[in-house]
């Protein structure tokens, strides 16, 4: 049944409420925990086109949804009070196996295997005596990885590699089933262009390093190896990223790469009207081409509504509304705004704000209407000028 009116206002004035009369149970600052521009959650279908029928698997982002931060901080105030530890779950397969290896499985016994298909229960049944573990691979299966010759950070492309020998050696298998998926490994590299001896150099080392943990069981060796580590995040350009990354003092390069199967396949998600988004937008004069840059939390209607209703009551509420009344000139909400960057409240949104400040600055100060101009005047903000 179709509703009416969007409910998502409503409901964020309840949780609101709901903050103003639980102020003494939240130790943050309730602002925080507040959505500024509150989306209705929406429903995405993702195809999993290697099945039959091609199936789809609902995914629903709540990120923007009116009681989301609030939800997440409850449930961390509910888990320091409690100390709770859910006692039925596993955090993935290899804690499975660790759990299951040595379970006495009596004679005549049948596994239930619990499923869910489409929010429907499939309960697999099968008899079962003894538990034997190996590697299963899709009938759909691609031997497809980072291909050696593509230009991405050796860690990318070995990083698939890696994953299959932990993988390989945490799993319990027999010596033969040990011996086939090792070869499915070197079968898999040897087709993207890698030599199977690195597979044979990553196995040692990650095998040295289990047996030194085993031995040193509760003993740091190496200082370093905490979990202190600050890391630099570094667009991969070839050997100039690497050369750049020897000159970090107390860092660890994280490389990404500018380019990626997203940015050149289509986005097939429902995007969101942008004047519901929030960020930084600009205002210009019809008459006079002057640009006002401002920022906002909430979503651009409401902002560019407060600024256009201010210069047609005649209010000078910002600088904006102020230089229209004074001026007497004009301004279209649909023709001379333009949003320029996307963001939630806080210190990226303002930084974002004074980088667009200083770009209009730098063609000309006479050409901007905002009063405060020396918020930031950094030197690497002439990099963006």
């Amino acid at each position: 049944m179709p509703l009416k009116k969007d409910p998502t206002k409503k409901f964020n004035g309840a949780v609101k409420g709901t903050l103003q009369s639980a102020y003494s149970i939240f130790t943050k600052d309730t602002f925080k925990l507040k959505i500024m521009n509150p989306q209705a959650p929406k429903l995405q279908a993702y195809y999993k086109l290697h099945k039959p029928n091609v199936p789809i698997r609902p995914v629903v982002t709540y990120r923007d949804a009116p009681a989301y931060k609030l939800a997440a901080e409850t449930n961390n105030i509910f888990n320091k009070l409690t100390g709770f530890q859910p006692a039925h779950t596993i955090k993935n397969s290899l804690e499975l196996l660790q759990k299951i290896q040595h379970l006495q499985v009596p004679e005549g016994a049948i596994l239930v295997s619990f499923d869910v298909v489409n929010l429907f229960p499939n309960i697999p049944l099968s008899r079962c005596n003894k538990h034997t573990f190996r590697v299963f691979r899709k009938p759909t299966f691609t031997d497809t990885v980072i291909h050696a010759k593509s230009r991405h950070p050796l860690s990318h492309k070995h990083a698939a590699f890696h994953s299959m020998i932990h993988r390989l050696l945490s799993v319990p298998m027999s010596e033969k089933d040990f011996n086939e998926e090792l070869c499915v490994i070197k079968t898999v590299a040897v087709n993207n262009g890698y030599s199977s001896k690195l597979i044979d150099v990553i196995l040692r080392k990650k095998t040295s390093k289990a047996v030194i943990s085993l031995a040193y069981q509760g003993h740091v060796l190496d200082p370093t190896s905490v979990n202190n580590k600050k890391w630099a995040r570094i667009p991969y350009l070839g050997d100039l990223s690497y050369k750049c990354s020897r000159t970090l003092a107390g860092c660890n390069p994280a490389f990404y790469t500018t380019r990626n199967l997203s940015s050149m396949l289509c986005n097939s998600k429902d995007h969101t009207d942008i004047n519901q988004r929030s960020g930084v937008y600009e205002l210009t004069c019809a008459t006079c081409n002057k640009k006002y840059i401002g920022q906002t939390g909430r979503s651009f209607r409401v902002r560019v509504a407060e600024h256009s209703s201010g210069w047609r009551l005649n209010k000078t509420e910002s600088n904006f509304a102020e230089h229209l009344i004074t001026e007497n000139h004009k301004f279209d909400p649909h023709e001379n705004f333009k949003a320029l960057h996307f963001c939630d409240k806080g210190r990226r949104l303002t930084a974002l704000e004074t980088l667009e400040i200083n770009k209009v600055i730098s063609h000309s100060r006479d050409n901007i209407l905002n009063q405060q101009l020396e918020l930031n005047r950094s030197p690497l903000l002439h990099y963006f000028e």
